[in-house]
């Protein structure tokens, strides 16, 4: 290891282009965005690029981007509850810090989201399923009949669009958010066609909302995350809970085009991008590496990180990313 990084820190300060030889294999881990833009800037790729020369077809390189997307209700609560706002005023930050040095408790101590909980649309929004398996609309990507289709988080703040948005004053906040785990729809990598100052540009289109039924999904969301938010109300810890943004009143349970306007309006991504090198059998055209995660077509190249999952998965992907990194470890390798 050492070695290696003495060898990349002399590379980087030699003026001249130098050529680095593997032994045996090459690991490619450069996520979703960048392993894709890698190969193809390596002449590795769906089709020939204008001004790189071509080594390999591979048609699944930049498909089938993933990402998870989440929109946020915003609950007025009172001045009591424990939240980031709560003690927010410069007056208090001495106060906050001592809190969480001495006692280990506060604002300090919160990693931003204080629960989560994983939900089946079964359990919870029944008509909705059983319209649109009667419309012959109704899609599931879930794992399995007791994987969840969303997640909702609670976090003690006004979170909107990541919160470039502020609280619209003074009052106690604390945002429910929920999270589409399984999307339908997909996007794509691509690079740019002109080199400019000797670099190629990633594209990144995530196509959001281009199958409908996902904003359907998201809607159901937020009518459940109404009844939750309508529940913590109850609790004189937090309550009374009034909903800040959007309101009832201005997008309302019932009117299903407001609900998807909104969902569509003010969702945002969770960063959790995958599949643009997916893992598959050679049956499938869009697949990029085989089970052990070699490259289709190049011998002694892997791929390993989050671009592999054939799909995303229905949880925060670094875990799973961890996990293909431990396991790729237990692969035999290719001798030189």
């Amino acid at each position: 290891m050492v070695l290696t990084l003495l060898l990349m820190v002399i590379i980087m300060f030699l003026l001249e282009l130098q050529r680095v030889m593997a032994v045996k294999e090459v690991i490619l881990c450069a996520g979703a965005f960048g392993s894709p833009h890698i190969l193809m800037a390596s002449g590795i790729g769906p089709k020939p690029h204008p001004t790189i020369p071509h080594i390999h077809t591979l048609a699944g390189v930049g498909q089938n981007l993933q990402d998870h997307l989440g929109v946020p209700i915003n609950f007025r609560c009172n001045s009591d509850a424990h939240t980031y706002i709560a003690r927010s005023h410069w007056y208090q930050i001495p106060g906050v810090m001592y809190d969480y040095k001495v006692n280990g408790v506060g604002p300090l101590s919160s990693q931003g989201a204080e629960s989560a909980c994983f939900v089946r649309l079964e359990d919870v929004a029944p008509e909705f399923v059983a319209r649109e398996k009667a419309n012959g609309t109704w899609q599931d990507r879930s794992s399995g009949p007791r994987s969840p289709h969303f997640e909702v988080i609670c976090c003690p703040s006004y979170l909107r669009h990541h919160a470039t948005i502020p609280p619209p004053d003074g009052e106690n906040y604390f945002t429910l958010i929920g999270i589409l785990l399984n999307p339908i729809s997909s996007g794509q990598v691509t690079i740019s066609d002109v080199v400019q100052d000797g670099k190629l540009e990633t594209l990144i289109d995530p196509d959001f909302f281009s199958d409908p039924f996902d904003a359907r999904v998201m809607a159901e969301m937020m009518r459940f995350i109404r009844r939750i938010g309508a529940h913590m109300g109850r609790d004189p810890a937090c309550g009374p809970v009034v909903e800040a943004y959007p309101g009832v009143d201005k997008v309302p349970n019932e009117d299903e085009a407001a609900m998807q306007e909104y969902v569509k309006r003010e969702s945002s991504v969770y960063y959790h991008p995958t599949s643009t090198c997916r893992m598959g059998p050679a049956s499938d055209p869009l697949a990029v590496v085989d089970a052990r995660l070699n490259m289709y077509g190049i011998d002694r190249l892997r791929v390993v990180d989050a671009s592999i999952m054939p799909k995303i998965p229905a949880a925060h992907t670094c875990a799973p990313t961890i996990m293909l990194a431990e396991k790729v470890t237990c692969f035999p390798f290719m001798s030189s």
